[in-house]
């Protein structure tokens, strides 16, 4: 009968102490990429499983991380998981996913839920900073470590945070256009108040700030994140000015904007340069293709994972930050 392969056959396998391994699957001592790697290929290869009770009685801990989405969105909440599931894996680390809509008490129970259920830690992704405060509340008073990404709450300044410098985002996007010779820009996003589009106009604004031009407020209009909206609000603006660059703060948007310009016979990129943002797969189904701002969400993701585990191994070194990841233009055809 064919015996389970043990951790010393594993390390001999690898050629390095069965210690080695160890510090591997239990995430106790620093272990080179290279060797990490070499463990788990070999691992995979010989048919090794480590004993994750075992591990789990050894170090105290369950070898669990759970992920809570508030607001589950597709373009920007899987690329973020497909990130967090691969670093698990390196980690030895098993995910629990929570789903769950914006409703304060979905939230609760999602959160009370994945306490119980003694994870080693949480993961709670959000697309919005204006949590409700009983949902803040409940995140300050974990007593399992808890990281935010993609939002950072101002009331939760005790917690790690990774997300994206949306500001950053927009400042980059609108000195493209500007670099192009473009100087009559219209700005189309949510509201002024919605978290993300606030972020992105800000990094517009900057952009003329630092050439000392003026941004004009017949060419700002807000609008739901949809190609309808962004037609509608396109078309509004041509009925007094046609700018020559539209900075979209949503790539549905974008669509929008391609749809009234075509209407208007307006040539895009040749009249008119246009760039998104969310670098969503919209990008690439339209005539032109959109110049779109890229989010950075598999370093979010594999980011994630990394400062967790940190703090779960060094507990006393940890302090909370909050680190900004920087976007990146995706140039196509319309800018």
């Amino acid at each position: 009968m064919k015996t389970k392969p043990t951790m010393k056959d594993l390390a001999k396998a690898c050629g390095v102490s069965w210690p080695t391994v160890s510090y591997v699957f239990n995430n106790s001592r620093p272990v080179s990429p290279k060797t990490r790697e070499l463990v788990f290929s070999k691992a995979r290869e010989i048919g090794y499983v480590p004993d994750i009770l075992a591990r789990g009685l050894a170090t105290k801990r369950s070898y669990t991380i759970g992920i809570l989405f508030s607001g589950f969105n597709y373009s920007t909440s899987v690329p973020i998981f497909v990130a967090i599931e691969e670093a698990a894996r390196l980690y030895n680390y098993r995910l629990v996913l929570g789903l769950q809509g914006a409703a304060p008490a979905a939230a609760l129970a999602d959160l009370q839920d994945l306490t119980a259920r003694r994870m080693d830690g949480i993961i709670f992704v959000s697309a919005t900073d204006n949590l409700d405060p009983a949902v803040i509340t409940a995140l300050e008073k974990a007593t399992i470590p808890i990281l935010l990404a993609y939002t950072s709450p101002p009331d939760l300044a005790s917690l790690d945070s990774i997300l994206p410098d949306q500001t950053q985002g927009g400042l980059i996007a609108t000195r493209y256009l500007l670099s192009r010779g473009r100087r009559k820009l219209a700005f189309i996003g949510a509201s002024e108040d919605n978290n993300a589009t606030g972020k992105r106009l800000a990094g517009f604004r900057l952009a003329h700030k630092e050439l000392d031009l003026q941004v004009d407020p017949a060419l700002i209009r807000f609008a739901d994140y949809t190609a309808v909206d962004g037609r509608k609000a396109t078309l509004d603006i041509l009925e007094s000015v046609v700018p020559d660059g539209v900075f979209a703060a949503d790539d549905n948007i974008a669509a929008g904007v391609l749809q009234a310009c075509s209407l208007k016979g307006i040539r895009v990129p040749q009249d008119l340069s246009l760039i998104g943002f969310d670098n969503s797969i919209i990008c690439s189904v339209t005539l032109p293709q959109i110049t779109s701002v890229a989010m950075p969400f598999g370093v979010i993701g594999q980011y994630c994972l990394d400062r967790l585990v940190y703090r779960l191994q060094n507990p006393d070194e940890w302090t909370p930050d909050q680190k900004l990841l920087a976007c990146e233009i995706v140039h196509r055809e319309t800018a």
